[in-house]
This record gives C-alpha cells, sequence and structure tokens, in this order.
C-alpha cells in the first residue's frame, strides 16, 4: 500500500502534460548522518544533542546506521523534484556491488509506473565510477542499453558541483595545505595561491572598489574540502 501511494504522489507531483513530461533523471548520493540527535516520530523534528547516561556507551556496540543513500528523481524537462526512496546503511557505495541491483531496481519500478529514465547522476566517488564501468567491457563508458526499453539509453552524468569541488580542491591542495597536488598549466604553476593571495589583498583593502566574487567569498570558500556549494561559488 505504502509502494502503490508512493507511485500515485510520484505520478502527481510530475505533472505529466505531453510525452516529454516522462523523461526523468535518476540522481543518488550518500550523506553521513550526523550523530547523537533524536528524532521525534509525532512532530518530525530532530532534538538537538543529547546525553542519556550509558545509553550512548551501550549504542556504541550496536549496529547503527551512519549513512543514508537517497534516490532523487528529477524531471529533464519540467521542475519534477521527488524523494523516491532512501537507504539507512553504513556506507552502502563502499562496495559498487551494492549499489548495482538497488539502481536498477530503482529504473524497473520508475518505468513500470510510466516514468521514462535516460540517464543517471552522482558524484566522481570510486564506487561510482566502478558502477558505470560495469556497463561495459573497455575505453570510456558513458551510456547502457535500458533494459526495459528496446528503444532508449541510458546516459551516466557525474555531478557537476562535485566536479567543480573537486578541481577546487586540487588547486588548493597544488603545493599548499595538504601539498597532495603538484599542477602546471604551461610553464606557470598553478597552486592556491593564485586565489588565496589575491582574496587577501582585496578582503584588505579598507577603501576602494572590491570585486563582487570577493565580497560574497569567504575563507570557508578557499579552505572548505565538504561543501560542492563554496566550490560553486568560487567558479561563478
Amino acid at each position: 500500500m505504502l509502494v502503490l501511494d508512493l507511485f500515485q504522489r510520484l505520478v502527481k507531483e510530475a505533472k505529466i502534460d505531453t510525452e516529454k513530461d516522462r523523461f526523468v533523471v535518476l540522481a543518488w548520493d550518500e550523506m553521513k548522518i550526523k550523530e547523537d540527535l533524536v528524532f521525534d516520530k509525532h512532530s518530525g523534528t530532530l532534538i538537538g544533542f543529547t546525553n542519556v547516561g550509558d545509553v550512548n556507551d551501550k549504542k556504541s556496540h550496536c549496529n547503527v546506521s551512519t549513512h543514508m543513500f537517497l534516490f532523487m528523481v528529477r524531471g529533464m524537462f519540467s521542475t519534477l523534484e521527488f524523494p523516491y526512496a532512501h537507504f539507512a546503511t553504513k556506507g552502502i557505495s563502499a562496495d559498487s556491488l551494492h549499489v548495482y541491483p538497488i539502481v536498477w531496481e530503482a529504473v524497473q519500478r520508475l518505468e513500470c509506473c510510466g516514468m521514462n529514465v535516460i540517464a543517471f547522476c552522482c558524484d566522481g566517488a570510486s564506487p561510482n565510477s566502478k558502477f558505470y564501468k560495469m556497463h561495459g567491457k573497455s575505453g570510456i563508458v558513458y551510456k547502457t542499453q535500458n533494459p526495459f526499453s528496446d528503444d532508449r539509453e541510458i546516459f551516466f552524468i557525474c555531478d557537476v558541483p562535485h566536479l567543480l569541488k573537486t578541481t577546487r580542491n586540487c588547486w588548493s591542495n597544488s603545493f599548499a595545505n595538504k601539498h597532495s597536488r603538484a599542477l602546471w598549466e604551461v610553464i606557470a604553476v598553478i597552486t592556491s595561491h593564485y586565489i588565496i593571495i589575491p582574496f587577501r589583498k582585496t578582503v584588505s583593502i579598507s577603501a576602494g572598489p572590491i570585486l563582487f566574487l570577493f565580497m560574497i567569498a569567504t575563507e570557508q570558500h578557499l579552505g572548505s574540502a565538504l561543501s560542492p556549494s563554496y566550490a560553486e561559488t568560487m567558479f561563478t
């Protein structure tokens, strides 16, 4: 009954008026769950940090989930954004063999309720890359045949904000910070100083014009390795 209600709500929110409204992208990502938060099932809210004595000690011995694996359905030619499914895990994306069956089951269910899945979208993590490579023998694998349709293929798309974050992190760690990169462009060495030094000089000016980029940027945009949104701002 719950699955039927989910499909009915998906079709209702999709607002299918023309055939192109059926085309969707299946996106997924895994997020770490913040610890020591209490969920109120009656109000659906999180009630902050807690300390419940020895219960915290006992919790460490339980098989408690640490991540949430989420599927999103997004319309290609519509404003559809639908949280399709989520799984509490201990790191399912650590193994591409776990990703494979649930992705294709999601495709099958979406196709059965009238949606046309034409692309997958996820970040460039190693398990996702391995998942893509499982659909080809060699070379660059960017698409595969949709087993639930004779005339449609499914294309593989890497999430752009995560690509920007990876680029920003490579710049940040080139000859600086973690010193894990040594990037070159022609003769000049690309280092974090191409961004950090101009930024710090600009924000230190007490008067005069300041670039709009540096008005909205902060030190977090330069040093945060976890948030794709900061990387998007730096490349805007």
